[in-house]
Protein backbone atom coordinates (compact mmCIF):
# COMPACT_ATOMS: atom_id res chain seq x y z
CA UNK A 1 0.00 0.00 0.00
CA UNK A 2 2.81 2.57 1.00
CA UNK A 3 4.33 1.28 -2.05
CA UNK A 4 1.52 2.85 -4.49
CA UNK A 5 1.78 5.79 -2.70
CA UNK A 6 5.06 6.54 -3.60
CA UNK A 7 5.21 9.85 -6.36
CA UNK A 8 7.58 9.07 -9.57
CA UNK A 9 10.70 9.82 -8.52
CA UNK A 10 10.33 7.68 -5.27
CA UNK A 11 9.26 5.05 -7.36
CA UNK A 12 12.56 5.35 -9.21
CA UNK A 13 14.60 5.18 -6.60
CA UNK A 14 13.33 2.45 -5.40
CA UNK A 15 13.79 0.52 -8.65
CA UNK A 16 17.03 1.75 -8.96
CA UNK A 17 18.25 0.49 -4.81
CA UNK A 18 16.72 -2.77 -5.79
CA UNK A 19 18.56 -2.94 -9.35
CA UNK A 20 22.00 -1.89 -7.78
CA UNK A 21 21.63 -4.92 -5.25
CA UNK A 22 20.59 -7.72 -8.19
CA UNK A 23 23.14 -6.60 -10.25
CA UNK A 24 25.73 -7.18 -7.48
CA UNK A 25 24.15 -10.76 -6.46
CA UNK A 26 24.20 -11.71 -10.01
CA UNK A 27 27.31 -10.90 -10.90
CA UNK A 28 26.92 -8.60 -13.84
CA UNK A 29 23.09 -10.10 -14.74
CA UNK A 30 19.88 -7.73 -14.20
CA UNK A 31 17.05 -10.08 -14.67
CA UNK A 32 14.30 -7.59 -14.19
CA UNK A 33 11.74 -9.91 -12.67
CA UNK A 34 14.11 -10.21 -9.65
CA UNK A 35 14.45 -6.45 -9.63
CA UNK A 36 10.61 -6.07 -9.10
CA UNK A 37 11.06 -9.04 -6.82
CA UNK A 38 13.48 -6.77 -4.75
CA UNK A 39 11.59 -3.60 -5.07
CA UNK A 40 8.14 -5.19 -3.78
CA UNK A 41 6.56 -4.59 -7.27
CA UNK A 42 5.78 -6.59 -10.22
CA UNK A 43 8.35 -6.68 -13.85
CA UNK A 44 5.53 -4.53 -15.77
CA UNK A 45 5.81 -1.54 -13.52
CA UNK A 46 9.47 -1.84 -13.48
CA UNK A 47 8.98 -1.53 -17.11
CA UNK A 48 6.70 1.14 -16.58
CA UNK A 49 8.98 3.41 -15.62
CA UNK A 50 11.80 2.12 -17.60
CA UNK A 51 10.93 1.10 -20.94
CA UNK A 52 13.56 -0.67 -21.47
CA UNK A 53 16.09 -2.95 -20.01
CA UNK A 54 18.90 -0.49 -21.49
CA UNK A 55 17.26 2.47 -19.89
CA UNK A 56 17.43 0.59 -16.58
CA UNK A 57 21.23 0.02 -16.89
CA UNK A 58 21.66 3.64 -18.00
CA UNK A 59 19.83 4.94 -15.24
CA UNK A 60 21.35 2.66 -12.91
CA UNK A 61 24.95 3.78 -14.23
CA UNK A 62 24.06 7.75 -13.50
CA UNK A 63 22.61 6.78 -9.88
CA UNK A 64 26.51 5.33 -9.16
CA UNK A 65 28.09 8.61 -10.67
CA UNK A 66 25.77 10.74 -8.66
CA UNK A 67 26.69 8.86 -5.67
CA UNK A 68 30.43 8.81 -6.43
CA UNK A 69 30.37 12.79 -7.71
CA UNK A 70 28.80 13.76 -4.20
CA UNK A 71 31.35 12.05 -2.57
CA UNK A 72 33.80 13.89 -4.45
CA UNK A 73 32.81 16.93 -3.64
CA UNK A 74 32.29 16.20 0.34
CA UNK A 75 36.07 15.81 -0.07
CA UNK A 76 36.97 19.04 -2.37
CA UNK A 77 37.02 18.17 -5.62
CA UNK A 78 33.75 18.98 -6.68
CA UNK A 79 33.07 23.01 -7.65
CA UNK A 80 29.20 23.52 -8.14
CA UNK A 81 29.51 26.62 -10.26
CA UNK A 82 32.09 24.76 -12.65
CA UNK A 83 31.22 20.92 -12.07
CA UNK A 84 33.58 18.10 -12.14
CA UNK A 85 37.00 20.49 -11.43
CA UNK A 86 40.51 19.90 -11.43
CA UNK A 87 42.41 19.45 -8.15
CA UNK A 88 44.41 23.02 -7.61
CA UNK A 89 47.82 23.08 -9.52
CA UNK A 90 50.19 24.45 -6.85
CA UNK A 91 50.64 20.48 -5.20
CA UNK A 92 52.59 18.26 -6.10
CA UNK A 93 51.92 15.26 -8.74
CA UNK A 94 52.29 12.79 -6.06
CA UNK A 95 50.42 14.64 -3.44
CA UNK A 96 47.55 15.15 -6.06
CA UNK A 97 47.77 11.40 -7.38
CA UNK A 98 47.23 10.65 -3.42
CA UNK A 99 44.29 12.79 -2.92
CA UNK A 100 42.66 10.93 -5.86
CA UNK A 101 43.82 8.02 -4.33
CA UNK A 102 42.46 8.11 -0.96
CA UNK A 103 39.13 9.93 -2.37
CA UNK A 104 38.15 6.96 -4.62
CA UNK A 105 39.37 4.25 -1.59
CA UNK A 106 37.00 5.85 0.70
CA UNK A 107 33.84 6.13 -1.85
CA UNK A 108 34.49 2.06 -2.51
CA UNK A 109 34.65 1.07 1.06
CA UNK A 110 32.04 3.24 2.55
CA UNK A 111 29.43 2.63 -0.38
CA UNK A 112 30.95 -1.17 -0.91
CA UNK A 113 27.74 -2.26 -3.34
CA UNK A 114 28.46 0.85 -5.52
CA UNK A 115 31.56 -0.07 -6.12
CA UNK A 116 30.99 -3.63 -6.85
CA UNK A 117 28.00 -2.78 -9.33
CA UNK A 118 29.73 0.06 -10.93
CA UNK A 119 32.72 -3.26 -12.04
CA UNK A 120 29.90 -4.54 -13.81
CA UNK A 121 28.67 -1.51 -15.73
CA UNK A 122 31.25 -1.18 -18.97
CA UNK A 123 30.48 2.37 -18.85
CA UNK A 124 31.45 3.01 -15.58
CA UNK A 125 34.79 2.10 -16.21
CA UNK A 126 35.07 4.67 -19.04
CA UNK A 127 33.81 7.45 -17.30
CA UNK A 128 35.92 6.61 -13.85
CA UNK A 129 38.70 6.35 -16.21
CA UNK A 130 37.75 9.58 -18.04
CA UNK A 131 37.15 11.47 -14.65
CA UNK A 132 40.43 10.80 -13.71
CA UNK A 133 42.15 11.57 -16.96
CA UNK A 134 40.41 15.01 -16.45
CA UNK A 135 41.74 15.43 -12.83
CA UNK A 136 45.49 14.58 -14.29
CA UNK A 137 45.79 16.47 -17.69
CA UNK A 138 46.88 20.23 -15.99
CA UNK A 139 49.77 19.07 -15.34
CA UNK A 140 52.32 22.26 -15.18
CA UNK A 141 54.82 22.41 -17.86
CA UNK A 142 57.51 21.83 -15.50
CA UNK A 143 55.92 18.72 -13.66
CA UNK A 144 55.12 17.28 -17.66
CA UNK A 145 58.88 17.53 -18.44
CA UNK A 146 59.69 15.95 -15.31
CA UNK A 147 58.53 12.42 -17.32
CA UNK A 148 60.57 13.47 -20.40
CA UNK A 149 63.79 11.09 -20.57
CA UNK A 150 65.18 14.85 -22.46
CA UNK A 151 63.98 17.34 -19.84
CA UNK A 152 65.81 20.29 -21.56
CA UNK A 153 63.23 19.61 -24.08
CA UNK A 154 60.48 22.20 -24.10
CA UNK A 155 57.66 19.20 -25.10
CA UNK A 156 54.39 18.73 -23.29
CA UNK A 157 53.29 15.31 -22.83
CA UNK A 158 50.93 14.24 -25.36
CA UNK A 159 46.66 13.46 -24.46
CA UNK A 160 47.61 10.00 -24.66
CA UNK A 161 49.48 9.32 -22.18
CA UNK A 162 47.23 10.79 -19.50
CA UNK A 163 44.80 8.54 -20.35
CA UNK A 164 47.83 5.39 -20.37
CA UNK A 165 47.88 6.74 -16.64
CA UNK A 166 44.36 6.38 -15.58
CA UNK A 167 43.64 3.56 -17.06
CA UNK A 168 46.75 2.10 -14.83
CA UNK A 169 45.41 4.30 -12.13
CA UNK A 170 42.04 2.69 -12.06
CA UNK A 171 43.91 -0.79 -12.26
CA UNK A 172 45.63 -0.35 -8.96
CA UNK A 173 43.27 1.15 -6.89
CA UNK A 174 40.54 -1.50 -7.86
CA UNK A 175 42.64 -4.10 -7.15
CA UNK A 176 43.70 -2.39 -3.79
CA UNK A 177 40.01 -1.91 -2.95
CA UNK A 178 38.58 -5.26 -4.01
CA UNK A 179 41.84 -7.08 -1.53
CA UNK A 180 40.82 -4.64 1.05
CA UNK A 181 36.67 -5.14 1.09
CA UNK A 182 37.82 -8.63 2.04
CA UNK A 183 40.19 -7.56 4.79
CA UNK A 184 38.45 -7.13 8.17
CA UNK A 185 41.23 -6.04 10.19
CA UNK A 186 41.82 -2.44 10.31
CA UNK A 187 45.77 -2.71 9.76
CA UNK A 188 45.45 -5.18 7.05
CA UNK A 189 43.37 -2.44 5.55
CA UNK A 190 45.70 0.74 6.18
CA UNK A 191 48.85 -1.57 4.92
CA UNK A 192 47.10 -2.71 1.99
CA UNK A 193 45.87 1.43 1.22
CA UNK A 194 49.60 2.78 1.73
CA UNK A 195 51.38 -0.61 0.09
CA UNK A 196 49.52 -0.28 -3.26
CA UNK A 197 49.77 3.32 -3.32
CA UNK A 198 53.53 3.03 -3.07
CA UNK A 199 53.79 0.27 -5.47
CA UNK A 200 51.66 2.55 -8.16
CA UNK A 201 53.17 5.50 -7.53
CA UNK A 202 56.92 3.99 -7.39
CA UNK A 203 56.32 2.69 -10.76
CA UNK A 204 55.15 5.90 -12.11
CA UNK A 205 57.36 8.33 -10.17
CA UNK A 206 60.75 6.77 -9.39
CA UNK A 207 62.10 9.75 -8.70
CA UNK A 208 59.78 10.95 -6.30
CA UNK A 209 60.58 12.05 -2.46
CA UNK A 210 58.47 9.36 -0.97
CA UNK A 211 56.02 9.95 2.03
CA UNK A 212 57.70 9.28 5.36
CA UNK A 213 54.48 7.15 6.25
CA UNK A 214 55.27 5.12 3.28
CA UNK A 215 58.80 4.94 3.50
CA UNK A 216 58.24 3.04 6.37
CA UNK A 217 56.84 0.35 4.34
CA UNK A 218 59.79 -0.24 2.17
CA UNK A 219 61.79 -1.54 5.21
Amino acid sequence: MVKNMLDINEKKQLILEAALKVIVHEKGMLPTKKVGAQAGISEATVFHYFKTKEMLLKALLHYLMEDFQLHCKKCGLYNTDKGMDCIVLNIPIRQRLRILWDVYLDWGIEHALQFKALQFLDKGKDILVAFLEEQLCLFSRSEALFFQEEPDKENILPSWYFKFVSGLFMAAVNTTLETILRMPEPYARRYLREMGFLIFVSGLLPNASVNPKERSLEG
